[in-house]
């Protein structure tokens, strides 16, 4: 990395593409590459750390950097000196340099200095500590080496005003994250269920399908993919999903909670008839409909289809641990009663999550409800529901 650039200021156009690494860190693999090699040269710096720790319950952080000769020395600050960095819990949001938070002979003296900064050739740092909403907490760290001077006023000026930017950015990563996290859930908990997923618009059109799905619609069997659309054989299936995207799409505009429906679909090849559950997907009305998430397909092949656990129906209709179960065993061919006597809970109880299941599923008869669990994520192509 460059030392050259020193105590430079940056002109407003070098600035705005600086911000402009800030929020496009959250997409890079490793986050934050470019901006760290940005503000490594920006800073005049030999090194530049962004250290993330989550909430405890969160687990595991990152430590990311950017770095010409340091590469070998930033492993051994996360394998052996971390937890006795004194330059650490700084004033939040405020950058401040190594000289002005520790008195300098206490600092040049410490084990930390003479075991890890000087090896690594480091004799000024620039700091800030920020603690996002979701409480993580970010360090960034920025190094200058041995016959540099030490970061000026312009250096703190410009990490300040990066702080504000950084924290938005790594919020917007910490969500990102969790999404990603719950979405690899579902997606593991779907595959094993040999269950795949697909994302259309308010025109049906596809926007984006699993790994099964795209197997499922290459074998054009019943299921296909065609003109970017969903494309089914079956013209009495067909015409169902069309009608069903049409209600739902008006529905969400209304602000109406749509039906979820179930769907058989006949395959030219003589095989078990394809399941598919169609739902409403959550859409911004602010944005075109034609562009954004519509309609969630969930398509079932009977012949790959694998032991269903009452989890998956509740993921799926949004209920409780015992209303899935309690579903279950309606969809299973039992009566109100004897689903009571199963679970040993009392008439009313099993009632009451009826009416729920009711209200989560969107049909209003217990008929309808039994066919829709039997044609659903928990049952299709078994042999009940054949």
């Amino acid at each position: 990395m460059t030392e050259s650039r020193q105590n430079a200021p940056l002109t407003l156009p070098e600035f705005s593409a600086l911000v402009k690494t800030v929020y496009a860190g959250p997409l890079e693999d490793p986050p934050w590459a470019a901006f760290l090699e940005a503000l490594c040269v920006a800073m005049g710096a030999m090194a530049v750390t962004l250290i993330l720790e989550p909430p405890a319950s969160e687990g595991p952080g990152y430590i990311l950097n950017a770095a010409g000769r340091l590469n070998s020395g930033w492993r051994s600050y996360r394998e052996q000196f971390f937890a006795s960095d004194p330059f650490v819990n700084l004033p939040e949001g405020r950058p401040v340099t190594i000289s002005e938070y520790l008195p300098q002979e206490e600092f040049q003296a410490s084990e930390f200095n003479q075991l890890f900064l000087k090896p690594t050739g480091v004799r000024h740092i620039l700091g800030a500590d920020l603690r996002t909403d979701g409480d993580m907490l970010a360090r960034l760290r920025i190094s200058r080496g041995e016959n540099t001077v030490d970061f000026g006023p312009d250096q703190r000026a410009l990490c300040g005003l990066l702080i504000p930017h950084l924290r938005q950015s790594i919020e917007i990563f910490a969500r990102l994250s969790r999404i990603a996290s719950e979405r690899t859930l579902y997606s593991g908990t779907l595959n094993q269920m040999a269950v795949g997923t697909i994302i259309l618009d308010g025109r049906g059109k596809i926007l984006d399908r699993d790994r099964i799905a795209e197997a499922l619609l290459k074998q054009a069997d019943g299921v296909a993919l065609v003109g970017g659309m969903l494309s089914l054989n079956d013209r009495t299936a067909a015409a169902r999903l069309t009608e069903t995207i049409r209600k739902i799409v008006e529905s969400e505009k209304k602000g109406e909670r749509a039906l979820v429906e179930a769907i058989r679909v006949e395959r030219p090849s003589g095989k078990r008839d394809f399941g598919l559950i169609v739902k409403p997907a959550p859409q911004p009305q602010y944005l075109d409909d034609q562009h954004v998430p519509a309609i969630v397909v969930f398509i079932s092949d009977p012949d790959r289809h694998t032991a269903m656990a009452p989890a998956a129906l509740a993921k799926l209709f949004g209920l409780t641990p015992a209303e899935a179960a309690f579903a279950v065993l309606l969809g299973d061919g039992l009566t109100l009663d004897e689903a009571a006597h199963e679970l040993s809970i009392a008439r009313n109880t099993a009632r009451a999550h009826l009416r729920s299941i009711f209200a989560k599923t969107g049909v209003s008869r217990q008929t309808m409800l039994v066919r829709l669990i039997v044609t659903s994520l928990a049952q299709l192509g078994s042999d009940e529901a054949r």
